[in-house]
């Protein structure tokens, strides 16, 4: 149906790859905190929250692993 190198796969290929890192740093993040979701969150955590977030996003999931590991 659609060929291999339409511009169209290769952009819903990107779009799902984005979706698919950040579903990743979201569960990494809610880990460290030990919560299943930002909302439970006291709003004075939030911000660390956001900033564990936006470092794992650019860094990366093994980032915030290996920190894990080292606390």
């Amino acid at each position: 149906m659609f060929d291999k190198n339409d511009p169209l796969v290769a952009s819903v290929k990107k779009v799902m790859e984005q979706s698919d890192r950040e579903r990743k740093a979201t569960k990494a993040v809610n880990e460290k905190f030990g919560i299943q979701d930002r909302r439970a969150l006291p709003h004075e955590k939030q911000d660390e929250w956001d900033a564990a977030y936006k470092k794992v996003i650019t860094e990366g999931v093994e980032e915030i692993n290996e920190k894990k590991k080292e606390d």
